[in-house]
This record gives structure tokens, sequence and C-alpha cells, in this order.
């Protein structure tokens, strides 16, 4: 009984977090050329930053709210002088998330070779 008390509540939230995760996963589409990194799902829901305006592109851990969600995504830093867009969250002062790109530090290929090519030195891939 008492080994339930303490292996139980991470079991439970293990499964929790797999639940929450498949449930929420959308599918989208990431775009990167030579004019903006944008993320768009559907017609309505985009989140698109032109080059002029990004300082940096980074990957780091996603948050929601406080709580680490398991996952890394690709934020960028826009220049002091470009406007925020309105529709956009942020999960740390500065930082606007773009997408999800999975559960470890490893960028897919293309995403690199794209962020290489058309972010050029704002581009800060994950040292491994």
């Amino acid at each position: 009984v008492i080994w339930a008390v303490v292996v139980l509540p991470p079991v439970v939230l293990a499964l929790l977090t797999m639940l929450l995760y498949a449930v929420s996963a959308r599918r989208f589409e990431l775009r990167i050329n030579e004019d903006f990194i944008e993320r768009s799902s559907g017609k309505r829901h985009h989140r698109r930053f032109p080059w002029n305006d990004v300082a940096e592109v980074q990957l780091r851990r996603v948050r929601a709210g406080r709580v680490d969600a398991m996952q890394y995504g690709l934020y960028v830093r826009l220049r002091r002088e470009a406007t925020p867009p309105a529709t956009t969250r942020f999960d740390a002062p500065g930082w606007y998330h773009v997408c999800n790109v999975g559960i470890t530090q490893d960028v897919p290929v293309e995403i690199a070779d794209a962020l290489t090519r058309f972010a050029g030195d704002r581009w800060n891939p994950p040292v491994s």
C-alpha cells in the first residue's frame, strides 16, 4: 500500500502529460525563407516574424505557464525597434514562441539547414 502512494502519483502524472500532448498536438506548417520565419495551422492561425525584425533564433525548452512542457521549440527574440505581434505568446521576456520541434534538442536537419541559410548569424544552434 505504501508503494502505491510513492509510485502512483508520478505514473499518473506521466500518463496525463502524454495524453495532453497527444490531444493538444496540432498539425502545422513551418516556412523559413529569405523574408521570414512563419508557423501556420489553418487559415486564421499563423505567426510570422520578418527577418528584419528578428535579432536571434534559439531552440529553448517550451513552458506552459510555469510548467515545463517537456518539449523544445523554436523561439525568436525581436529587435528592440520591432513591433511585437499582438497574437503571439512569449514564454520568457523578449522570446516569442514559433513552434515546437520535439522532445530532444535535436533540430531536424531540414530546419537547421534553412535556419543556417536564411537566419544566418541570428541562428544559435544548440551545442551538443
